[in-house]
């Protein structure tokens, strides 16, 4: 029985959330004296003009910094067929997802990137032949 509870109780915790979502049970508690004036999150901009800016800002330099990935200056793409390429990761292999809400998905059937890559390589080579 202890054995029972232990595995019961460990089940338990790595799924509280989800047991949580699914009893509806609420986890927070807002409490309001009357006498305070919270400020749950104070944002660095003025209005919702400067932050669109600002996020704008942000993702052109992303852009900037990732399209050197794109650069062909070697000749380097298209890929002949030969060549080896790394995927960077274990986890490009053996991708481990998680979450639950609207990250909670089935990817039971969902191929990895590894996956993704050789059937893309295969449709290449039939349109090539």
């Amino acid at each position: 029985m202890l054995v029972g509870a232990i595995i019961g109780t460990n089940v338990a915790f790595a799924s509280e959330q989800v047991i949580n979502i699914a009893l509806k049970i609420k986890t927070t508690k807002i409490v309001d004296d009357g006498n305070s004036d919270s400020t749950y999150f104070e944002s660095d901009f003025d209005s919702v003009e400067e932050l669109e800016a600002h996020d704008k800002e942000v993702a052109e330099q992303l852009q900037g910094e990732g399209v050197v990935l794109l650069k062909n200056n070697e000749s380097a793409l298209p890929l002949s067929g030969n060549e080896k390429i790394s995927l960077f990761s274990h986890s490009s292999v053996d991708i481990a997802t998680c979450g639950t809400g609207s990250a909670d998905i089935d990817t039971s059937d969902a191929p990895t990137l590894k996956e993704a890559l050789e059937e893309e390589a295969a449709i290449i080579l039939m349109k090539c032949l």
